[in-house]
């Protein structure tokens, strides 16, 4: 009996025992694995420099304040290069086309072939006119020999007046045939001549209406050419702006050729407004244009009504509305700032050579408009504003210059 309890309290001691030594030793790697973790943890911050995050350099668009299109932005409008004379030109006979000489876009001069006409109806035409003019000739030729005739008869009083006045109008009558039949033979060498269409005056083939194996009617337009000697800007003027002086003088500038100014006049305005979008088309002639140019190209008009003419590039500019002017930016550089209209005002870097700092820029707006917004008071002559893009950029970036906004 004794035997067996002092065995059953061996083994409680042992038990405990190696609990208790469990315990220990799971704390101690417990312990061993933190301080691991964070040995790991120091040395991955150690290996990480410390650096900013450096936000990419932004290329916007961007306006100059002030400039001359900025000043006349109210009389500013956009428009293409056309020919003053365009004509539709068209055969003078109907028939079936044969051949095209022509490309769109080919310069032609006087003279050149432009289309053909199938000339067997024609030629036809003409070798029956010569066929009556010989018939012509002929009774023409008997009838004076008759009268002739007639002429010593009547001498001698071997006729009377009658007879000899019916042969003297059977001449006459031979006369006329001949001529309209000599008329009628011109008529079928012109007609044969019109089946080879040419050009009139020197220009450029705007486009071509017809192909080889159509049949036109005479007058049918089959191509249209421009006449280049003349040249004209074409702009849509809106309602409040269709009251315009006449022969009013303008500046013209083009997009593609940014460097190349030209004066123009007011030639034609329309009096009456286009049915859908309700402006008034207005011509300008461009006087002494450059050789650059080309049909098509894009035109901006703009004119300074306070002189009724074009532009004085030398005239200063000014934010003092009560002159007439105002300071006019492209209306997609607006935008809100808290309850306020701002800008995004571009200042140099002076640590970065052509890179620029943004802020935004309290701005009171006198008009918006379609392109152009005018502006009272928060800007200043030659500043620089942000004019595309504006609602994704913050204070934080810097911007360089991807393009000037004419």
């Amino acid at each position: 009996m004794k035997s067996i309890f002092k065995n059953r309290v061996f083994f409680m001691s042992a038990a405990v025992l190696f609990s208790v030594s469990a315990a220990v030793l799971a704390a101690v790697g417990l312990k061993n694995q933190s301080t691991q973790l964070t040995s790991n943890s120091h040395s991955e911050k150690a290996s990480k420099p410390n650096s900013k995050v450096v936000l990419p350099v932004v290329p916007v668009r961007m306006f100059e304040v002030g400039s001359v299109e900025s000043r006349c932005a109210k009389n500013v409008f956009t428009g293409t290069v056309r020919a003053r004379y365009e004509t539709p030109v068209g055969f003078r006979v109907g028939g079936k086309i044969v051949s095209r000489k022509i490309e769109v876009g080919q310069r032609v001069n006087p003279g050149d072939v432009l289309f053909e006409l199938d000339t067997e109806d024609y030629r036809l035409q003409q070798k029956s006119s010569e066929a009556n003019l010989v018939v012509a000739r002929a009774a023409v030729r008997q009838s004076t020999a008759e009268e002739q005739r007639l002429v010593d008869l009547r001498r001698t009083n071997a006729i009377s007046q009658s007879e000899y006045d019916l042969g003297l109008s059977a001449r006459d009558i031979a006369l006329g045939q001949q001529t309209s039949a000599e008329r009628q033979l011109q008529l079928a060498n012109n007609q044969l001549a019109y089946c080879r269409l040419v050009a009139d005056t020197p220009g450029i083939v705007m486009n071509v209406q017809a192909e080889s194996g159509q049949v036109v009617a005479a007058g049918t337009p089959v191509c249209v050419i421009a006449q280049t000697e003349q040249l004209e800007a074409v702009v849509d003027i809106p309602e409040n702006r269709s009251s315009l002086p006449e022969n009013m003088l303008a500046s013209v500038q083009f997009w593609s050729l940014p460097s190349v100014r030209s004066s123009a006049k007011l030639r034609e305005l329309s009096p009456v407004a286009d049915p859908v979008t309700r402006t008034y088309r207005a011509r300008f002639s461009i006087e002494k244009p450059p050789a650059e140019i080309q049909l098509g190209m894009t035109a901006t008009v703009n004119w300074d009504e306070k002189s009724n003419g074009a532009i004085n590039t030398s005239e200063p500019a000014t934010n003092d509305t009560t002159n007439g002017y105002a300071f006019s930016v492209p209306t997609a550089s607006i935008i809100q700032h808290g309850e306020k209209s701002a800008v995004w005002l571009a200042t140099p870097d002076p640590l970065n050579t052509g890179i620029f700092m943004i802020r935004p820029q309290i701005v009171q707006v006198k008009s918006y408009g379609a392109n152009m917004t005018d502006i009272s008071r928060g800007l200043t002559l030659g500043q620089l504003i942000v004019s595309a893009g504006v609602q994704k950029l913050d204070e934080a970036m810097k911007v360089r210059v991807w393009e000037m906004q004419k």
